[in-house]
């Protein structure tokens, strides 16, 4: 198996080597929302802001059922890892990737669908900001089977002790965001971003 034995060694250099990915990745998500928040605040407006903030506790929720399910599945990984399991290693990995892949894409099927509802009856969004705030939550829907995906992913590396193969990811993911948000800001000035 290709990771990395944590368990020889001097113990506070893994921890570290291991930690300071997890950090920076954590800092660099939170810069991708900062981001993402000051360009809509700018560039499109306060309605499209309020849209956004609307939709934050909904968003975390989805995204909430994708951390917990991954780093479930990362214990699991990281047991049969840590036994030299390489079979069970595969199968709980594999199992762990096909189930939220699919979980991904049928929450989106089925939050796309009942979005409009969610956003009248549980949250009480209000009629002046309904339509771009179901605009910008139908985007986060859609972009969920991927979110999903980064989580499992991630959780499977971490599990394996590479943590610094999603630093990567999140970094160039971060560049990319930024600069789409930047480029797209002209043409949807006045919509959601």
């Amino acid at each position: 198996m290709n990771g990395k034995a944590m368990t020889e060694g001097a113990p506070w250099k893994h921890i570290l080597t291991f930690a300071m990915p997890v950090l920076a990745g954590s800092l660099l998500q939170q810069l991708y929302n900062t981001v993402d928040t000051i360009v809509v605040g700018k560039f499109a407006g306060e309605e499209s802001l309020a849209s956004v903030g609307t939709t934050g506790t909904l968003t975390f929720f989805l995204l909430a059922i994708a951390i917990g399910l991954s780093a479930g599945n990362g214990v699991v990984v990281a047991q049969f890892y840590g036994a030299k399991k390489e079979k069970e290693v595969r199968e709980a990995a594999s199992t762990g990737i096909l189930l939220l892949l699919l979980l991904g894409i049928v929450i989106s099927i089925v939050g796309i669908a009942g979005s409009r509802l969610a956003l009248k009856y549980w949250i009480k969004v209000p009629d002046e900001i309904m339509k771009l705030t179901l605009l910008y939550l139908r985007i986060y829907i859609v972009g969920l089977v991927f979110q999903y995906g980064y989580n499992i992913f991630s959780s499977i590396l971490r599990a394996i002790g590479d943590s610094a193969a999603t630093l990567y990811f999140l970094l160039i993911s971060s560049v990319i965001n930024i600069l789409l948000d930047l480029q797209l800001d002209v043409p949807l000035r006045g919509h959601i971003i």
